[in-house]
């Protein structure tokens, strides 16, 4: 792990709301994993979130390898398949069944997840064991900010978030009515940790990406300035 990854992994300062921001092959997903890894040998109930559907076998491989046979006290969860078990959970699921029951509603329903979540337990007194001791949240720029509101109704008072994002990989365009005031909403101070040098990219593309990034890289979100430092991969 880099030095960045590393600040990801061990929390020394035991900050409980932090958001990492980096390019492709920066390194996120390894320094999640890795964090998981940490607070599962500590006896923590993880739960970790992503949109993407086809990822969550991915995940477990990559942390297997990363920690061996320890299994831990981890759910992996698509978003969607989160929040149905929680309707089931609660008793709503006649609910978010008829969500989808029509064919020219299920695009509005399924953006407007997280707000009928909040709406439905966002009242109720969960029980802790409900809860978690640590939410994960990977690729978050796939996600609206009611979708990462509704998860924190399962986080523990005391319990540890981390959110992971690009928002130039933003193919859903969720993210892009982010503000700063929301995301501070959610408990985060202080910036973004930054993970800056990408390791994914052959050598010989390098000297070409940088000097496009030089030329032509826009700057424009609300995550200004976080173009990674293209680095050889080493063989």
């Amino acid at each position: 792990f880099s030095i960045e990854q590393k600040r990801v992994i061990e929390n020394e300062s035991k900050v409980k709301r932090r958001r990492i921001r980096g390019g492709p092959g920066t390194g996120k997903t390894e320094a999640l994993l890795g964090r998981v890894g940490r607070l599962s040998s500590q006896g923590a109930e993880v739960l970790y979130l992503t949109y993407n559907i086809t990822i969550i076998n991915e995940l477990r491989s990559r942390f297997s390898k990363l920690e061996g046979n320890r299994k831990g006290n981890i759910t992996w969860l698509n978003y969607h398949d989160w929040c149905k078990r929680i309707s089931f959970q609660f008793g709503f699921e006649n609910e978010w069944s008829s969500r989808f029951s029509r064919a020219d509603e299920s695009e509005e329903a399924f953006e407007g997840v997280g707000e009928f979540i909040l709406n439905q337990i966002s009242n109720l007194k969960i029980d802790d064991s409900h809860k978690f001791d640590a939410l994960i949240i990977d690729e978050a720029q796939d996600m609206s900010v009611d979708w990462i509101k509704a998860a924190l109704l399962i986080l523990r008072n005391d319990g540890e978030l981390i959110i992971a994002a690009d928002t130039r990989q933003d193919i859903y365009d969720r993210s892009q009515d982010w503000t700063q005031d929301q995301i501070n909403g959610l408990g985060f101070r202080g910036p973004w940790l930054t993970l800056s040098n990408s390791y994914r990219t052959p050598s010989y593309l390098v000297p070409l990406i940088n000097n496009f990034k030089e030329r032509f890289a826009n700057n424009s979100s609300h995550m200004e300035g976080t173009e990674p430092n293209i680095v050889a991969i080493s063989n």
